[in-house]
């Protein structure tokens, strides 16, 4: 069953839709770098937000809510009285602990985070984070943030549906043998 907080999420800023699935896909990203290994040959990182996740980004602390996934957090479990240490420590050395500490990368102030005003195609509110070793990409990823959540929200469904089709197949199939005999019985009534 989907619940009030499978509908309403708890993020960081004013504007959860602008936190939530920008904290997950950074999150996701870098459960992306170390599933394929290449967390620790990452040697920067930068974000391009694009649309409206862009406009409202600083204002609804989207690019914080970024950051803080890269580090390693989710919505529901980052400490919220470290966020501002964290982040003015990303900001004074222009470095970014990544993956709850586990690599370090560069994060420059200029060019880590780069607004655009401009939308990505299929959906106004998109990113692109992209890992770098030394000057060459190594993993890029485009994402939309929403999209992430219609996937969560999806896999919720269709395994309810599962779950519901488990317990309506037995019943439907006692009440077709059920129908079945009564049709068979009435056959020898006279």
């Amino acid at each position: 069953m989907i619940s009030v907080f499978d509908i309403f999420k708890i993020g960081i800023g004013p504007s959860s839709s602008h936190t939530v699935g920008p904290m997950k896909a950074g999150k996701q990203f870098i459960d992306d770098l170390i599933q394929q290994n290449i967390l620790t040959s990452t040697t920067r990182i930068s974000v391009d937000v694009y649309g409206s996740l862009s406009l409202t980004g600083k204002g609804h602390a989207t690019d914080t809510a970024i950051i803080m996934g890269l580090a390693g957090n989710l919505p529901d479990t980052v400490d919220i009285d470290a966020i501002p240490a964290f982040i003015r420590h990303v900001e004074e050395s222009g470095k970014l602990l990544l993956a709850n500490g586990q690599h370090e990368v560069e994060f420059p102030t200029q060019g880590g985070m780069n607004f655009h005003s401009t939308n990505l195609p299929l959906h106004e509110n998109g990113m692109t984070i992209t890992a770098f070793n030394a000057d060459n990409v190594i993993y890029k990823k485009r994402i939309i943030p929403l999209v992430v959540d219609l996937l969560l929200m999806r896999n919720i469904l269709v395994n309810q549906m599962i779950n519901l089709f488990k317990f309506l197949i037995p019943i439907n199939m006692l009440l077709i043998y059920k129908s079945i005999v009564k049709k068979q019985a009435c056959r020898f009534l006279p």
